[in-house]
């Protein structure tokens, strides 16, 4: 995908994909290039995450569940050498189920919480947007 946002012609030979002067556009605004997010919780996923990504899509069924894969990738991030400061979390806030999650979410080391307008409980777009910003404090 950087090859691909670079804006430049593309050669690119693997197993699954053969490019030869491909060229895309239009490019992102974002430079070098958006953030690339890998989501997933197996140990593969996460050393993709450490190795080759900006960010985690963590999931957001248990808080021991991510807890647990926070560790994993703390320790990951660690051996490789890489900050774990530097590897941005996003995770779906259910809001409906858990009004008040974004402060243990900030304390877990997320930086980014999605959620979506139907998750909230609210039928009319407007009230679960005034729903979610009363309850992140906006």
């Amino acid at each position: 995908m950087k090859k691909v946002w670079s804006g430049e012609v593309v050669e690119h030979e693997s197993e699954f994909l053969s490019w030869h002067g491909f060229k895309s556009y239009p490019t992102p605004v974002q430079k070098p290039h958006p953030p690339i997010l890998i989501g997933g919780t197996t140990t593969k996923t996460l050393q993709r995450v450490v190795s080759a990504a900006d960010g985690w899509y963590a999931p957001s069924d248990s808080q021991e569940l991510l807890t647990e894969k926070i560790g994993e990738l703390k320790q990951m991030a660690a051996l490789a050498g890489r900050s774990f400061e530097s590897i941005d979390i996003t995770t779906n806030w259910r809001i409906a189920v858990h009004p008040d999650a974004l402060p243990e979410l900030e304390d877990l080391g997320i930086t980014r919480a999605v959620v979506l307008l139907g998750a909230t409980g609210e039928s009319d777009p407007k009230k679960a947007i005034d729903l979610i910003a009363s309850r992140a404090g906006l």
